[in-house]
């Protein structure tokens, strides 16, 4: 029990992203997939089912949902500051989900991070509230010879940072990320290449 909670970061910082989602989608027992196959709308004390039906003890995979497969990373992380005053942006992306979306309240006001893929392309969209700013930083991928358009203008192209995007301050590229600084607003990202 105490090592589920550890298992989704472990899994993810060291490259095996699609083994957590593996993890998360599993319905053979023991899982959470088999609870919710059994009619759980809870998190159970243990996997079996037995003893108590409503416990917090598996629920560090609210983490992977939130912070992994959506994004958004919290204040408890370095790169998010306290308030959401810098909002800090990475979805890890398994190879085999097309979408993924989440939001989250905060007093800053609503965060949004919506990613689509297919063969051709990413599409990631965020919703950044009034008086923040955010890094957002996109999986790379498989994308060679990498374009990057946030609604429509080119912000990446030959391997460098185009200005020009109202809103887009700077990009660079570092460990498979194409890392974006953005101000409040919404920005729609879409990744393609070869």
């Amino acid at each position: 029990i105490l090592g589920v909670k550890y298992m989704w970061p472990v899994l993810i910082h060291n490259g095996y992203g699609d083994a957590a989602y593996a993890a998360v989608t599993k319905t053979a027992f023991p899982s959470f997939g088999y609870w919710i196959k059994r009619g759980a709308t809870t998190l159970r004390e243990q996997w079996d089912g037995r003893a108590s039906q409503n416990h917090q003890m598996f629920g560090g995979v609210d983490e992977y949902f939130y912070k992994y497969l959506a994004g958004i990373w919290s204040p408890t992380d370095e790169k998010t500051s306290r308030g959401y005053k810098h909002i800090y942006i990475q979805p890890y992306i398994p190879q085999s989900l097309k979408s993924a979306e989440a939001s989250l309240n905060t007093i800053t006001g609503m965060i949004e991070s919506n990613w689509k893929q297919d063969a051709d392309q990413l599409q990631l969209k965020v919703v950044i509230p009034a008086n923040s700013d955010a890094t957002v930083a996109i999986p790379i991928l498989n994308f060679k010879n990498l374009t990057v358009n946030e609604k429509g203008k080119k912000v990446w192209e030959n391997s460098a940072f185009v200005a020009g995007d109202e809103g887009v301050t700077n990009g660079q590229i570092d460990n498979g990320l194409v890392t974006f600084t953005v101000g409040s607003g919404t920005y729609e990202f879409t990744l393609s290449g070869k």
